[in-house]
């Protein structure tokens, strides 16, 4: 980089297993890309004004921690192309402040061992085409 942060046009740094870092500076964004030794990109960082967007585009991409793993933000959101998967090895809670809302085709819900239990603090409402019980 030349003084003042300038990167020159289509600058280029080797790395290891064969890869490469490009830097490129546009009016209106800043772009580090990450390449695989095919020339695709592996990751890209997008600077813009108010924003970083971090696209990681390999074919596949994992995430791992021995420690605690957490995402904070102003919202946050989530969708698989072809479906999404949330698994624990133990206990698992989802908790909201105001509504929670569940939409689908078709939903399941099922306690493989125990009790499935529904508390309200106020009406509990079933309204369906046919309602049955202990089929």
């Amino acid at each position: 980089m030349s003084e003042g942060g300038k990167a020159p046009p289509g600058t280029s740094l080797k790395l290891v297993g064969n890869r490469r870092m490009d830097i490129e500076r546009t009016p209106t964004e800043d772009l580090v890309r990450i390449l695989a030794p095919s020339g695709t990109p592996a990751l890209t960082v997008v600077v813009r004004e108010g924003e970083i967007e971090l696209r990681l585009e390999a074919g596949s991409v994992a995430l791992r921690s021995e420690g605690d793993l957490a995402l904070e933000a102003r919202s946050i959101s989530f969708h698989g192309r072809e479906g999404v998967t949330i698994e624990s090895g133990g206990d698992a809670r989802v908790t909201a402040s105001g509504s929670l809302v569940q939409e689908a085709a078709r939903q399941r819900i099922r306690a493989n061992l125990g009790d499935v239990d529904v508390r309200a603090n106020d009406d509990v409402k079933i309204d369906g085409e046919r309602i049955r019980m202990n089929c």
